[in-house]
């Protein structure tokens, strides 16, 4: 996670990477036009570069894009709250 924040736990990082892997898309498409929301850079080992994918705004779904391939994927809404919220950080003390 960047920046890294030492306050989120080893086992909490392992379970946004567990959930990364285990997400399935619905649907697969070519970009629609959608506003983005944000952007999400995986890197994965061995890799050069990070992947990266845009969040577009869709109140139906969560929408991630590869402009670098023309695809974007559909997955469940409920991912969102797994996929692309910081892990909970314990507080002080």
């Amino acid at each position: 996670m960047a920046p890294a924040d030492k306050r989120i736990s080893a086992d909490a990082l392992a379970t946004l990477a567990q959930a990364w892997q285990d997400a399935r898309a619905d649907n697969l498409s070519a970009i629609g036009s959608h506003s983005v929301e944000g952007e999400v850079a995986l890197s994965l080992k061995g890799a050069a570069a990070p992947v990266r994918f845009q969040i577009y705004k869709d109140a139906d779904s969560l929408v991630l894009a590869r402009p670098d391939l023309g695809l974007q994927y559909q997955l469940d809404p409920g991912l969102r709250a797994t996929l692309l919220l910081q892990p909970t950080v314990a507080p002080p003390g």
